[in-house]
């Protein structure tokens, strides 16, 4: 979700089942988001891309909470 003054914009994401390791999965939205907008993205785009982002990173039971380029786009292209 993203959410400005007078407007929010709903973006959706996928769920994933368990088991899932929530570690560092904020911050590497975060980071995404960020990433994503700093190079002129839309806000919806870089919310899309984050969420995928931290989907990749909640599958990894090992507490690394990273995802590569190749892992999110891997994920997007499963999804569409």
């Amino acid at each position: 979700m993203w959410i400005e003054i007078q407007l929010c914009t709903f973006v959706p994401t996928e769920a994933v089942a368990p088991p899932i390791d929530i570690t560092g999965a904020g911050d590497l939205f975060n980071a995404a988001l960020i990433s994503v907008l700093g190079v002129g993205c839309s806000r919806t785009m870089a919310v899309a891309f984050s969420h995928l982002a931290a989907n990749v990173s909640i599958r990894k039971l090992d507490g690394a909470g990273t995802a590569s380029p190749e892992q999110i786009l891997g994920d997007y292209d499963e999804l569409n």
